[in-house]
């Protein structure tokens, strides 16, 4: 019916169907698009009006709108009807929603006591598992899945009879979960699609006491209270497979049994399981949950799988950013900003306003952030930082949809004279109830049934006839259905997406390409090869979904992209935008318009996201209300063209401005000058005793830092660190070690055949800021923390070898086995860890057979410290935890037991033993931490991580905004950027941050997967280096800008004896200051573990290239910052002649910003330090660099040096073999710098007083 009644209304308008069907014609006829008045490739809709060229007769045009109408309308019949055969989420009988599962997850807390029982808040969230979705699909088949969704019955492949047999398992749950500020306590409760209870699970703190009941009674308590109502399990249907229990601190026993369905296998090997697992916390029944167990193998299988999806993107995402955002956005709107042919206005508006709709959305999912919500940080800072997180996400998206509408606008407004006027349309009422955007308009609407005809049968004839595996979930989002408003998702999602990727993937290089055609006489040429190229793009942006084979997304995008691409080409951007928003707006959409929940209100639940006019509403008109709004919204590009015709006055014209009307504005010729600063309030030397000052100074800063280098030992002694250890000496103990294991056991392996069949890794590794260790150190302190690492129970800096196999010939999942052997710093071995494959045999022991393998090995492990007093064995072991890992062919074990001898407050320490088989196969010492003082910590840090959030966000955007004014400084005129250094610039950083990730490859191929070919993770990591470096390297637009703005003429001449004298004093008074206030905001505010060793560079290629590039990048980003804020000092307060009070305060502000970007442990410890360092920074600026800003290199060049811990540090204490010459190296590298950057800097300076020299001239005359 809406379509015959769209058709007749637009039917009796004779001016729409002229201007509407030209268009139409021309692009599916195009030997009809030459008509009457129109010569050959005369654009569309040439003419001044909107179209009205009467091209045809009235007859063929309402034909072939007829004919459109026809076959739109056919598309949405085959739609529907087979709709469930290719998508099955709409055979979900989904009848709850969020309201009532609110309610009943409240009825049933009270029912059986759940915690807590008052004063809670509740989220809830309706998703289902696509890890299980992916299994069943792939080792079963998608009709597996759909059976499941459908009437939750399943037949394996394997089952004998193929009748299907009704499962208690439900993919998709309604989960609800209560929880309090501040308490441990909470619960989560699940509920099928229907609205039955489906499982619980009970968080318990572990210091809370309980009971401690045998293994026999809690399984008969967990067996009885399962099979009783609500949750009327049939245990008779599952076997029991797995048992453990685990010993809280509290002295409360939990046990865990795991059930699985009998006679049921699920994937072609068999291994998955229906399980269902049952827990007991002290005397009473704490979890009930279903799952579908995933075999290990699968898992392999899948990664490797997903890595093709993922290296098609990432290459996609790669040539997005060469080609269309590096050449379309960076190059395309530079030049169009130099010939003044961009808007700005408008672009912004319609960034911003859809980024509001994003932020909006954002709020919607407010609620279902409070799923994560980690009770032991306050309220008030999850939220906070949720709110800052949505404005963060608005300014950056609002930003770059910005950047993209007005590279997609004025890009076409050049290429294409015959598209009409873009923002003309939403600032003239007119232009926006024209013919032209009518007609516009509805043909978006009339293909969007023909896309869904599209993807129905792409999806069926893939899977049936192509044995294709393209997973449904990529499209639906069942989530939104938790949120308050799900319409405000479906339309902000769905606008964002449409409008932006058709500016970015269509408008943008296919503009840029006409343009560049146009320049070369190859119009055509290059807009059928981009048209060709931007389809491959956007198609393989799209393959990192899950898909067999690999180019499955990137087959299914293509006619798509291209057809989204001919409407670009030949109506501009209103048709594609229009088709792809209402598109993903269906998507998005789809469970509002499938779910059928009760028609009566249930209970009243405070909800404090929703009002009370909705809260009292029957869940089927609260969803009703949504599918309007939905509706609506969606509708809004036809409707309100539409109530513009019929409610505007007669005498108002609908005149459609085209591209070719619009003109730049005249330019104005101007040559931007450098800086010009008063100088009469100079100095014309320095003071003597100014030098003798800040010598002597410079002199007591070196004997400061020296001394305190020297005589202040760093947190881990030099026993404990690599000095004795070199990378070939790691790898020789490795393969000496697995030899001697494996010639004891079955393997019988030679050190040839290891090195021949297994590849061999090393890395340097070192976790100093690891919850344990931040533990001992703020409660014990220094010594206690180096007295417990010596006794391995916190993980010193050591060398770990891994051996892995990346061999096609060896089975995948065979790859899963490995060895990782790690050796401290003196060479003697620290941990053995040999990972099997879940499908490997071996016996299945209880765990009364296990718990004398494990003590023995227990015992051992506790004996190995270096400060054991004897070697007896008395020291007592208490049994923590035994958890059962049933395998295929095997049973594992893990056995925890806590070391009585070490007594800590708020913590235990423990040596776990994994046994695979009868084999122990990993010992590990720890401490673990007390639940309560994580949360203490979680409470006492939440406030700082959102204030270093919000300082990490103010930070960039400060260096985003200043990134742009030089740009726009650039492109304002070419003399007003220094060109040759953002160039030079720019080229060290990229060629540098290259070297150094080429340097750093064996630290990257230490942490490959054996899941995933290493070429797909080589070729990943690569591109984003790459992307890393080229975004990075940006800080050089801060030398172009600052060398421009370089002052004018020296500002004091200094004599020739004293010429580096001040900056290096400065230098070494800089790095003193520096290192005072970090010791006193370690020792006496912070409580912080000082900042770790240099280690790394000891598992490069090359370690001393590896200090010195770092050192290198790290100046110059340095410097050039630097130089950038100095500058901008000088030109805001005229070389401090004047507003230097509120220049004081902004570098004030500034600093405790950048402070506040890192880590902060405490407001006292972040202010001081932040004040301090402004201070700091202040004086140098006024003692040296404010005579003198070319001394900037030096003094830069000697606080990377002294703060490094590559540097001073490193030479006085060294962490490893190179480190002391790496070290040396680096300060002769950054002397070099400095220097270098400091007669480069005199020169511009030389030369820039030459050029104002002779532009005063030029301007005299």
């Amino acid at each position: 019916r809406l379509f015959f009644f769209f058709f007749f209304f637009f039917a009796k308008s004779r001016r729409t169907l002229n201007s509407a069907l030209p268009s139409l014609i021309i692009f599916w006829f195009p030997q009809l698009g030459r008509m009457k008045g129109e010569g050959k490739g005369a654009p569309l809709s040439s003419k001044k009006n909107d179209g009205d060229s009467r091209p045809g007769g009235i007859g063929l045009m309402v034909v072939i709108w007829a004919v459109l109408f026809v076959v739109s309308a056919a598309a949405f019949a085959f739609t529907t009807t087979n709709f469930t055969q290719s998508f099955p989420l709409v055979r979900v009988n989904l009848t709850l929603d969020r309201h009532s599962a609110l309610a009943q997850a409240q009825q049933l807390a009270k029912q059986h006591g759940w915690r807590p029982q008052t004063n809670y808040s509740t989220a809830a969230t309706f998703k289902a598992n696509d890890e299980i979705q992916v299994f069943l699909e792939l080792e079963e088949s998608p009709q597996a899945w759909a059976q499941l969704l459908g009437n939750f019955t399943f037949a394996s492949r394997h089952m004998l009879d193929s009748q299907p047999i009704p499962i208690d398992y439900y993919p998709y749950q309604w989960t609800v979960r209560h929880f309090a500020e501040g308490e441990t306590c909470e619960t989560f409760v699940s509920f099928r699609p229907s609205g039955e209870p489906y499982g619980f699970f009970q968080v318990l703190p572990e210091d809370e006491p309980g009971a401690t009941i045998t293994e026999e009674e809690a399984l008969l308590l967990a067996t009885t209270q399962a099979q009783s109502p609500p949750w009327n399990i049939d245990l008779s249907l599952y076997e029991r497979v797995e048992a453990s229990k685990h010993t809280h601190l509290g002295g409360r026993t939990d046990h865990k049994f795991r059930y699985d369905m009998k006679n049921i296998t699920v994937g072609r090997s068999r291994e998955g399981k229906l399980s269902l697992t049952l827990a007991v916390g002290g005397n009473a029944l704490i979890a009930i949950s279903h799952t579908v167990e995933v075999p290990e193998s699968f898992e392999r299988e899948y990664r490797e799988m997903r890595s093709s999806n993922e290296i098609i993107a990432q290459i996609a995402s790669f040539s997005c950013f060469a080609f269309i955002v590096l050449f379309g956005y960076g190059g395309g709107l530079f030049v169009l900003l130099r010939q003044k042919y961009v808007l700005a206005k408008a672009p912004l508006i319609a960034g911003f306003s859809v980024g509001f709709l994003v932020f909006l959305d954002s709020l919607n999912n407010l609620p279902l952030a409070w799923m994560d919500y980690d009770t032991s940080e306050p309220a008030a800072a999850f939220i906070l930082g949720q709110l800052l997180q949505a404005v963060i996400l608005f300014v950056a998206l609002s930003v770059w949809f910005s950047l993209t509408y007005m590279a997609a606008e004025s890009l076409t407004r050049k290429a294409f004279p015959g598209h009409p006027q873009l923002w003309n349309i939403f600032t003239s009422a007119g232009a926006a109830s024209s013919n032209g955007v009518l007609g516009r308009v509805l043909l978006g609407y009339l293909c969007v049934p023909v896309f869904f005809a599209y993807e129905v049968a792409m999806y069926y004839y893939a899977q049936r006839v192509f044995k294709w595996w393209v997973p449904s979930s990529v499209h639906d989002h069942p989530d939104i259905l938790s949120t308050p408003m799900p319409w405000v998702t479906s339309i902000g999602m769905s606008l964002q997406a449409g409008s932006w990727e058709e500016g970015c993937f269509r408008a943008v290089p296919l503009a840029l390409s006409a343009l560049i055609g146009s320049r070369f006489n190859c119009r055509k040429l290059a807009i059928g090869f981009t048209l060709l190229l931007q389809a491959l793009i956007f198609a393989a942006a799209h393959a990192n979904y899950p898909s067999v084979p690999a180019y499955a997304r990137l087959a299914e995008l293509i006619i798509p992209s291209l057809f989204f691409a001919g409407l670009y080409l030949k109506f501009g951007l209103i048709p594609p935008v229009v088709l792809h928003f209402v598109y993903d707006v269906v998507w998005f959409a789809l469970p509002l318009f499938t779910s059928t929940p009760s028609t009566k209100a249930p209970p009243a639940v405070p909800d404090a996201w929703l009002p009370s006019i909705f809260t009292s509403m029957s869940p089927a008109s609260f969803l009703l209300f949504n599918q309007c709004m939905v509706i609506v919204f969606a509708t809004v590009p036809l409707w309100v063209p539409v109530c513009i015709r019929l409610f505007s006055p007669r005498k108002q014209k609908s005149v459609l401005a085209l591209n070719s009307e619009w003109k730049p504005p005249v330019q104005d010729v101007k040559t931007v000058k450098a800086a010009q600063y008063s100088t009469a309030h100079l100095p014309k030397s320095i003071p003597t005793w100014r030098l003798v000052f800040l010598a002597l100074l410079g002199l007591a800063a070196v004997g400061a830092i020296a001394g305190t280098a020297i005589y202040t030992q760093p947190a881990i002694s030099n026993d404990s660190n690599l000095v004795a250890m070199t990378r070939d000496r790691a790898l020789l103990l490795a393969s000496q070690e697995l030899q001697a294991r494996w010639i004891d056991s079955d393997h019988n392996i030679t050190s040839a055949e290891i090195l021949n069949e297994w590849e061999q890794l090393a890395s340097v590794e070192f976790e100093a800021d690891e919850e344990s260790a931040v533990f001992i150190w703020k409660t014990t302190g220094k010594a206690e923390y180096t007295r417990l690492m010596q006794k391995r129970y916190l993980t010193p800096p050591h060398w770990t070898v891994r051996y892995a196999r990346w061999n096609e010939q060896v089975p995948l999942a065979e790859r899963a086995e490995e060895v990782r052997i790690s050796f401290t710093g003196d060479g003697s071995l620290l941990r053995y860890t040999h990972i099997l494959p879940a499908a490997r045999q071996g016996p299945k022991l209880t765990q009364a057979d296990v718990l004398p393998i494990a003590l023995s090995a227990a015992t051992e492990q506790l004996l190995s410290g270096l400060n054991s007093t004897d070697g007896s064995g008395d020291h007592q072991l208490k049994f923590v935890s035994a958890k059962e890992d049933k395998k295929p062919d095997r049973t594992d074990w893990i056995v925890s037991y806590a070391d009585k001898t070490e007594p800590i407050e708020n913590g235990e320490a423990r040596i776990v033993i994994e046994i695979s088989g009868d084999k122990v196969t990993d010992y590990l010492k720890m401490i673990h931490v007390s639940e309560t003082w994580l949360r203490n910590e979680n409470n006492r840090k939440a406030i700082f991580t959102q204030i270093s959030t919000a300082c990490a966000a103010a930070l960039f955007a400060l260096i985003a905004f200043t990134y742009a004014h030089s740009i726009v400084e650039w492109t304002s005129s070419a003399s007003a950027f220094h060109t040759r250094a953002f160039r030079v610039c720019y080229l060290v950083l990229v060629v540098t941050e290259c070297t150094l990730f080429a340097n750093r490859f064996p630290l990257l191929a230490h942490g490959f997967t054996t899941s995933q070919p290493q070429s797909h993770q080589l070729l990943q990591a690569t591109l984003s280096a790459l992307l890393s470096a080229l975004f990075g390297s940006l800080t050089a637009l801060f030398a172009g800008t600052a060398l421009h703005h370089y002052s004018t003429g020296p500002r004091v001449s200094w004599q020739q004896r004293t010429y580096w004298l001040p900056a290096y004093s400065a230098g070494f008074i800089l790095s003193g200051l520096v290192i005072a206030v970090r010791y006193v905001s370690e020792e006496y505010v912070g409580g912080t573990i000082p900042p770790p060793l240099a280690l790394t560079a000891a598992a490069t290629f090359v370690p001393i290239v590896d200090t010195v590039l770092s050192g290198i990048v790290g100046f110059i980003t340095l410097t050039v910052r630097l130089l950038f804020v100095a500058v901008a000092v000088d030109r805001f307060t005229d070389l401090a002649s004047r507003r230097t009070v509120v220049c004081a305060l902004c570098v004030l502000l500034l600093s405790v910003v950048a402070t506040g970007s890192s880590n902060i442990e405490s407001f006292s410890g972040w202010l001081g330090r932040g004040v301090a360092s402004a201070l700091v920074w202040v004086a140098v600026y006024n003692g040296v660099v404010w005579y003198d800003l070319s001394a900037l290199p030096v003094i830069v060049s000697v606080v990377v040096w002294v703060q490094s811990n590559a540097g001073l540090e490193a030479a006085l204490h060294p962490a490893h073999p190179h480190a002391r010459a790496s070290s040396l190296v680096l300060a002769a590298c950054l002397a070099t710098a400095g220097i270098l950057g400091r007669l480069l800097l005199s020169k511009q300076l030389t030369t820039n007083s030459r050029l104002s020299t002779k532009n005063e001239k030029q301007k005299a005359k």
